[in-house]
């Protein structure tokens, strides 16, 4: 996959970081479905802190 910035990931999981891993690859199209409240605060948290920082840079 060359551009990914055309691409859908979706990640239905039960606490991998699989979407983290796409956005770090370059996908902007994610969707993410977590089982769990932890696993989705997780997810949730880890995203925030990426844009965050992409902000700062």
């Amino acid at each position: 996959i060359h551009n990914r910035k055309d691409q859908l990931c979706l990640s239905v999981s039960d606490g991998s970081t699989l979407a983290f891993i796409a956005l770090a690859l370059g996908f902007t199209n994610i969707v993410s479905v977590e089982d769990s409240p932890a696993s989705h605060r997780a997810t949730h948290t880890l995203f925030a802190n990426y844009y965050q920082d992409e902000e700062a840079r």
